[in-house]
């Protein structure tokens, strides 16, 4: 009579028989169970369990969740056990429900609450540690870039300072360098003992003269100059007897006798003037814009103050001496530049200088142009071996301290009083 058979309604209460954690069943009754807690060296957690229906036992079925691992409940029938494997650390809560033969759910259920032990290693203070070792690692990374940071500036200062120390260093040598080829450039064109220029500096200088006196010969046209603001004069100035002063007191008595010259050279010269010690005892004295009568003034000058001067060579002794001068102007014509070049000048007033020597010493003798013309091939040698004849035709003039011209000497001196000055 199937009519009469009654369906349950009560929905079927759903236990634990059975956990297993890592395949070792769990101590005490399964049914008691409310959390499981699993090492973080448990991989397996087994669960069985059965709705207390018998009616049909067989056609019990079943639905789980595993809340935080199962996104939505699992059904299951034919079968009463389920296995979970390799879960991550943390909470979970395991829930079951069941129903009868008859398809009636528990809704309740039963839920167990799972925890998974994490690794030490996996844990909140491990991360904790590991975020503080991190932040120390970051911080030790950070002082050492800050260290290596503060030892290249710090390099960087130094190699700096290191490059001015040697850039002033270098820039020491070479203004040394340069002091030290400023004085041999100077030594080259000084004499040592007098510290007067020497015949380098003349030739150096000279020819600039020279080319400024001609650029002035060509602007006379613009009556702006005269010849007598342009001419250059060159005097011989030469001690008489200065070798018996070294003879009889030596040669450092000689040398103050030099030295004290060139004093008294500077004495009577001008600012504008060139001393320049020509060799042994005798000096060139080189005059701007000085020709004629003042020129003869300037040679008498210098040879009485020479004559005058008592001259101190040390311990107390004093000598006495004179000189004689001998000058000539350039141009030595003033209408034709280049008959004579400035040194051939200067060899004319040597060669009036030897007329003083060879006319009595403290003396000066001077050669101008004459009025008579004479072609300018073969003048200077015309000068220098016929001088008193050019002075009888006319071609040559003489000035001199020697009253009249008939005193003058025109054959140089002795080959002894050469020697002797």
């Amino acid at each position: 009579m199937p009519d009469r058979l009654r369906q349950v309604t009560q929905p079927p209460a759903v236990v634990l028989t059975s956990v297993n954690v890592g395949h070792r069943p769990l101590g005490g009754p399964a049914d008691e169970v409310r959390r499981i807690s699993l090492g973080f060296r448990d991989k397996v957690l087994g669960l069985e369990f059965a709705a207390l229906d018998f009616a049909a036992p067989d056609r019990n079925r079943f639905a789980y969740k595993l809340e935080g691992f199962d996104p939505e409940w699992v059904p299951l029938s034919g079968r009463r056990s389920i296995t979970y494997t390799n879960l991550n650390p943390g909470p979970y809560t395991f829930r079951l429900r069941g129903a009868n033969s008859d398809g009636r759910w528990n809704e309740e259920g039963i839920s167990v609450g799972v925890d998974v032990a994490a690794a030490p290693w996996a844990t909140r203070w491990a991360f904790a540690g590991y975020s503080i070792l991190l932040a120390g690692c970051v911080m030790g990374m950070v002082r050492v870039q800050q260290r290596k940071f503060d030892r290249e500036v710090e390099y960087a200062r130094v190699l700096e300072f290191r490059v001015q120390e040697r850039t002033h260093e270098l820039s020491e040598r070479q203004q040394e360098l340069e002091r030290v080829n400023q004085e041999l450039a100077q030594a080259s064109i000084t004499d040592s003992l007098t510290g007067l220029a020497n015949r380098r500096f003349l030739t150096e200088y000279i020819e600039k003269e020279v080319a400024l006196l001609h650029r002035r010969y060509n602007r006379l046209a613009e009556g702006s100059l005269t010849p007598e603001m342009l001419d250059l004069a060159f005097l011989m100035i030469d001690l008489d007897r200065f070798k018996t002063i070294n003879d009889s007191a030596g040669h450092a008595s000689g040398d103050a006798v030099l030295r004290q010259v060139r004093d008294l050279l500077k004495a009577v010269s001008r600012n504008s003037d060139i001393i320049v010690r020509w060799g042994g005892d005798e000096f060139l004295l080189v005059a701007r814009d000085l020709s004629g009568d003042r020129l003869a003034e300037l040679a008498e000058r210098i040879r009485s103050h020479v004559a005058k001067h008592v001259f101190e060579i040390g311990e107390g002794r004093v000598v006495r001496t004179t000189c004689s001068v001998g000058f000539a102007g350039y141009p030595f014509f003033r209408e034709q530049l280049d008959a004579l070049s400035w040194e051939q000048v200067i060899s004319v007033a040597d060669r009036a200088l030897y007329v003083a020597k060879a006319s009595g010493r403290n003396a000066w003798v001077g050669f101008h142009p004459g009025i008579t013309a004479l072609p300018i091939q073969g003048l200077f040698s015309a000068i220098s071996h016929g001088t008193q004849q050019l002075v009888r035709d006319g071609t040559l003039r003489v000035s001199s301290s020697i009253a009249g011209a008939q005193a003058l000497v025109w054959e140089p001196p002795a080959v002894h009083d050469v020697v002797n000055g």
